[in-house]
């Protein structure tokens, strides 16, 4: 699958993209592009863009979609520089993507859903009634990121604030995409301040929960155990080929 990873940045009084950057090379990507605001720090970018001019989460969300959408990729990461992956994440999303899906929320911090206790893995989000913060770390299909383009485009290019509200809004219902949100949490949010929400500080509740996964291997090999699991189960009913068999009928 070829990726196109794209990692907004705005100016910090911490700057956070360096660790966010290593986190991706670790995550298993190697072709982030940075799109920053004028005056933020991108030292430690290998690819950006840097605007003349403020844009707003919004806009410059939509113009990082749109310019990956001319490469052709497969898949599109969308992300905030607050965002630390899981080591390994690549691997697991491409593995473990469900076939219904539309668009993956990697991050669950601490006000999205509510925990479902034993439960590992994708989970589908209530439509827009109830909002789940995971605009952090976002992951769709080029399909779905051409009709975002098409039809709820220019829409989300005007907002200013609460951007992660709108785009499950505009996700959700209008367009009537299936977003599903992985629980634990793939990537932890370690800002204090927000680009989402401009002059806000955060509060631990939009850091993801302690369980969060800092390496996804552990996940693929819990879903490889259970595959053996079911595989030492099967029984092997084929007859011999030499087997004298009757049709039935």
């Amino acid at each position: 699958m070829q990726w196109r990873v794209c990692v907004l940045t705005a100016p910090r009084p911490e700057p956070t993209l360096k660790d966010c950057l290593a986190s991706v090379t670790k995550a298993g990507w190697t072709n982030a592009r940075v799109y920053a605001e004028p005056d933020a720090d991108v030292s430690a970018a290998m690819s950006c863009m840097v605007h003349g001019r403020r844009l707003g989460i919004g806009a410059n969300w939509m113009f990082a979609l749109r310019e990956s959408l001319e490469h052709e990729p497969d898949a599109i990461l969308m992300m905030q520089d607050d965002a630390i992956l899981a080591a390994n994440c690549r691997e697991y999303v491409e593995r473990s993507w469900p076939d219904q899906a539309h668009v993956l929320w990697l991050y669950r911090g601490g006000r999205s859903l509510p925990k479902q206790p034993r439960t590992k893995g994708w989970l589908p989000t209530n439509s827009s009634r109830q909002t789940v913060y995971g605009a952090l770390a976002v992951a769709m299909k080029a399909e779905t990121a051409r009709r975002i383009d098409a039809e709820q485009g220019e829409r989300l290019s005007k907002v200013k604030m609460g951007f992660d509200v709108h785009l499950q809004m505009r996700l959700a219902d209008p367009l009537g995409m299936r977003i599903y949100q992985h629980q634990p949490s793939l990537v932890q949010h370690i800002g204090r301040t927000s680009i989402l929400h401009p002059g806000m500080f955060l509060s631990v509740s939009r850091r993801a929960t302690d369980d969060w996964i800092q390496d996804a291997k552990e996940l693929m090999n819990e879903r490889d155990e259970r595959q053996d699991q079911v595989g030492d189960d099967r029984t092997d009913c084929s007859r011999p080929q030499d087997a004298d068999t009757t049709p039935y009928g």
